[in-house]
This record gives structure tokens, sequence and C-alpha cells, in this order.
């Protein structure tokens, strides 16, 4: 049975070691899926090795509730460009948490630059 989230009961928090399963399973499910612009699986212990460099960037944000339910991920290109990817668990999906979880992510890197 699906449960029932309002999309501003969630929160963020950044990435830890732990999600690596979890990580790991929405983005190949999301590849599976055709829903991001690569196309092939990834290996786990390539997952984990770009997990932990992402992890020390402070660049992936957990959207959680009880448990993990996606993720928003941030990358800087430069000084003026970013690269967003975000991916949510197919049963949270389309009830505005994607939109939302952005927002606060982006809330969140502002306050840190101030």
């Amino acid at each position: 049975m699906q449960k029932f989230l309002k999309s501003n009961s969630f929160k963020l928090r950044l990435a830890k070691i732990n999600d690596a399963l979890f990580l790991y399973k929405i983005y190949n499910n999301n590849v599976k899926e055709n829903n991001f612009f690569n196309t092939k699986p990834v290996l786990f212990k390539n997952h984990l090795t770009w997990l932990q460099e992402k992890i020390k960037k402070k660049c992936i944000l957990i959207i959680y509730a009880d448990t993990p339910i996606g993720y928003v991920r941030i990358d800087k290109l430069n000084s003026k460009k970013f690269s967003i990817s975000i991916a949510i668990q197919k049963n949270y999906k389309k009830k505005g948490i994607a939109k939302k979880a952005l927002l606060k992510a982006i809330n969140r890197i502002k306050v840190k630059k101030a």
C-alpha cells in the first residue's frame, strides 16, 4: 500500500555512505525506465567510488520522510552554472515533491553562500 505523503512533509539532509544502496537502486531503476539521459546501469563498485566523491563535495541531498524517498543532486559546473538531477521513488511521483525539494535545496545553497 502506498504511503500518503504531503508534498511539504519531507526533509532534506546531506547524503551519507549509508545511502549508497538506496541511491544505487533509485538511479538504476530510473535508467531502466528511460527517465535519465544515461541508458546503462551503473555497477555498485563504481557507484561507491562516485558517491564517496559526491559526499565530499556535499552536493547530494536525500529527500526523506520516515525513510529516503528520493534525492536532489546539484553539481557546480562553474561560478554561474549548475547541473541538477532529481529522482523520486515511483510511488511518490506526481505529488509535487520534486519541485518542493528543488526549491528547498536551492534555498539551502543560498544560505550556505551568505
